[in-house]
């Protein structure tokens, strides 16, 4: 019975993210940007994540991007195909073939790196897509902006890993480098 609450808690989870359908993007066609998309190449952020390396790769075309993650703790593979940009504020908004929305920003680009914001738009699809303005330069949400290198030039971050765990028996807390058992810290 356990397996079968999960199962069906799991696929709940999962139906709750918001997919984009042709008459709402009929409706919101009046809001779209066409301005072109130049930015173009293979961009990699490789990042140290509860100790294996993790590898997020936008691949940029004009009219779509190619995202992969690899790495044991994530992978996916799938394309987002363009529905907006605005070279103005450099946001791209993209849809996935299940139809899920997501909202990118472009910034300082040099001849080797660009950095990227992300996000999934979970709720409300293109309508959240639209509205979601330009993230701050120092925003954790969505992973925050990361630094992607041309081509896999070498760029590492560790991330920081935090939270609580917390059973009838223990209480476990996670911070950085700081771990706490039971009130009990160690560094």
């Amino acid at each position: 019975m356990r397996i079968i609450y999960i199962l069906i808690t799991v696929l709940l989870f999962f139906s709750c993210i918001h997919k984009t359908s042709s008459e709402e993007k009929n409706i919101l066609k009046d809001q779209l940007k066409e301005d072109s998309f130049l930015y173009k190449g293979s961009y990699q952020w490789a990042f140290d994540l509860m100790g294996t390396e993790q590898i997020s790769t936008h691949i940029l075309y004009p009219d779509s991007i190619k995202y992969k993650m690899t790495g044991r703790v994530y992978s996916t593979n799938y394309v987002m195909k363009k529905i907006s940009y605005e070279s103005l504020n450099g946001k791209w908004i993209g849809e996935d073939d299940d139809g899920i929305v997501y909202v990118l920003f472009f910034k300082e680009k040099t001849d080797s790196t660009l950095t990227i914001y992300k996000r999934k738009c979970k709720t409300g699809g293109l309508k959240e897509a639209l509205n979601f303005n330009l993230p701050t330069a120092n925003t954790t949400d969505d992973h925050g902006w990361n630094v992607y290198s041309l081509n896999g030039n070498d760029s590492r971050d560790v991330l920081p890993f935090s939270g609580n765990f917390i059973t009838t028996d223990n209480n476990i807390s996670i911070s950085d480098s700081i771990l706490t058992f039971n009130k009990k810290k160690s560094t």
